[in-house]
């Protein structure tokens, strides 16, 4: 009998000691809508992006403690054609599922989710450039697969020292206010 109690309380401090350990989970269901494959074409001019959901570890850091978390961030990748030829892809890495934010952050050229105001927003890697800058994707009024893509430049202060830190280049690679379709 008291090997029995043993037992039973070693499991007790076990699956206490894992629930302690137990990473916190934020979803973002926002994200749904979103993934899949959205385009715009005008003649031979065609920017395409591909979104996907994926839980994602990432860490906090608040003072001293640290605390690992999972999270639903929308993780994806473009292509852009001007004229027929291609400008700039990432899509060699489409659909590649990532375990942590920092792996995604490295190897995707858009990531973000829906903000507390309900909006789908993105970070975007202008890889011909090399800048980022904050995207938008907001369903049309009415529809389920239309949605207007707008692109901004990050803001915030830019240092330049001639000869040593240059000013990123103005402008993208991409378009930055067009209408696009889903159409996977």
């Amino acid at each position: 009998m008291k090997t029995l109690i043993k037992i039973f309380l070693l499991f007790i401090c076990l699956f206490s000691a894992i629930g302690s350990h137990a990473q916190a989970y934020t979803r973002d269901s926002g994200i749904d809508k979103y993934v899949g494959t959205w385009e715009w074409k005008n003649g031979n001019d065609i920017l395409q992006i591909v979104i996907t959901k994926q839980k994602l570890l990432r860490v906090k850091k608040v003072n001293d403690n640290i605390t690992n978390y999972y999270s639903d961030v929308a993780v994806g990748w473009h292509s852009y054609i001007k004229n027929g030829v291609s400008v700039e892809s990432s899509m060699g890495k489409a659909n590649t599922q990532y375990t942590s934010w920092g792996d995604a952050y490295d190897n995707s050229t858009l990531m973000g989710g829906t903000t507390h105001t309900g909006a789908f927003e993105l970070f975007f890697k202008d890889i011909t450039k090399n800048k980022y800058g904050s995207a938008k994707l907001e369903m049309l009024s009415g529809s389920t697969n239309e949605a207007r893509w707008t692109l901004k430049p990050e803001s915030h202060l830019v240092l330049v020292i001639p000869g040593k830190l240059e000013a990123p280049p103005k402008g993208f690679s991409v378009p930055t206010d067009v209408i696009m379709k889903k159409i996977k």
